[in-house]
């Protein structure tokens, strides 16, 4: 039973994301997603946080604090990966531009495949990131939902009742999240104190990935 908690946890991830790139699809078309994407200078300062602050920040980090294996690779993990559903829910909670939210989510999401197996072995020698494993859950959750939204619109079916539904599910599985996560992590958060883990964390909402750094670290050949 001490596995449900955290099953829940990763399964209301997997919905919050299905259910968010899905309403994105419904709600636009193609166009009006990556039309936003023309305003080069916003899209560039984005790119440069996302795959250059972040990332050299992490690397300072690393330099300056002795962390453990584990710590570390989950450091370089988080720095080097881009692109949230939460982005889109925050957007449209404090009336922004949704449309552009979500291309520039497409656009960080792709570049981050690309990008992790390149970045993390340099942060974490000891990692080991293959572009499969990275984009597998990303196309899965993320992509295929926006596109079968995007068809949906495209084919001229009422979206209303769709909408609905993806609107609570959007909401149960965030508040799910919220709950499981702030229990599931508290003790973990206790046990680190003194660790140095502590200064160096990092969030940025990376909940489509669920990466555990014990995955990434590489093992000595049997002898």
């Amino acid at each position: 039973m001490s596995d449900v908690p955290k099953e829940l946890s990763d399964l209301s991830v997997q919905f919050f994301a299905i259910a968010s790139m899905g309403a994105i699809g419904l709600r636009y078309t193609l166009g009006e997603i990556l039309r936003p994407l023309h305003r080069v200078s916003a899209v560039v300062m984005a790119l440069a946080a996302n795959f250059v602050a972040v990332p050299l920040l992490a690397f300072v980090i690393l330099q300056v604090i002795d962390l453990d294996r584990a710590y570390a690779i989950g450091l370089a993990l988080v720095a080097a990966a881009a692109g949230a559903p939460m982005i889109i829910t925050l957007t449209r909670l404090s009336g922004g531009d949704v449309a552009f939210s979500a291309g520039l989510l497409v656009l960080l999401i792709v570049v981050s495949i690309a990008y992790m197996p390149l970045v993390v072995p340099r942060l974490a020698p000891d990692a080991e990131v293959r572009a499969w494993a990275i984009a597998a859950p990303l196309v899965r959750t993320m992509l295929l939902p926006l596109a079968a939204g995007l068809l949906v619109k495209r084919l001229g079916f009422s979206t209303g009742a769709i909408l609905s539904l993806l609107r609570v599910v959007t909401n149960a599985s965030l508040v799910t999240l919220v709950v499981l996560t702030g229990a599931l992590n508290l003790p973990v958060v206790v046990g680190v104190v003194g660790t140095g883990a502590r200064v160096p964390a990092v969030h940025r909402g990376r909940l489509h990935h669920r990466m555990d750094p014990r995955r990434c670290i590489r093992r000595p050949p049997p002898r």
